[in-house]
């Protein structure tokens, strides 16, 4: 988790996945900007994934991105629903903490802001199987497991 309001996600992740948690916690020192606090969480020897919302500047990514490398990680990959990729966002993802991005087509992403380490996934079948479900009464949270809330 790039920081503690993502923690609950991560966690039913992780659950979900069968694989170790941990979370870094950041502190905003202005808008858009933010530094790491600490990691709770052994990330040494490991492939770490790092999960958000929404990525916009970057910086959070970014910077959880390099604390993990600091800390061992052997791999870093970042996937968020939501690529905003603004000011300075390409460059970051860019760099070489970063080994892979993967975000929806929930923002449309141009031609300039693609880059090689991107990979952009459909996000059509999820929304479309949502409306059937709400048109034929079935339930909607069961396609995002028991543990979402």
């Amino acid at each position: 988790s790039p920081d503690i309001g993502s923690n609950k996600l991560s966690q039913s992740y992780a659950k979900q996945l069968g694989i170790g948690f941990a979370v870094i916690d950041k502190r905003r020192s202005a808008h858009n900007k933010s530094e790491v606090a600490y990691l709770v969480g052994d990330i040494e020897s490991r492939h770490v994934l790092i999960i958000d919302d929404m990525i916009d500047t970057a910086g959070t990514i970014s910077n959880a991105a390099k604390v993990a490398r600091e800390k061992g990680a052997l791999s870093v990959v970042v996937a968020a629903t939501h690529g905003v990729l603004s000011g300075d966002a390409v460059k970051r993802l860019s760099s070489d903490d970063i080994d892979k991005v993967i975000l929806s087509d929930t923002v449309k992403i141009s031609k300039e802001k693609r880059f090689k380490k991107l990979t952009v996934v459909s996000s059509a079948s999820i929304f479309a199987e949502t409306i059937n479900r709400i048109h034929t009464g079935e339930s909607v949270s069961e396609l995002f497991g028991e543990d979402h809330e």
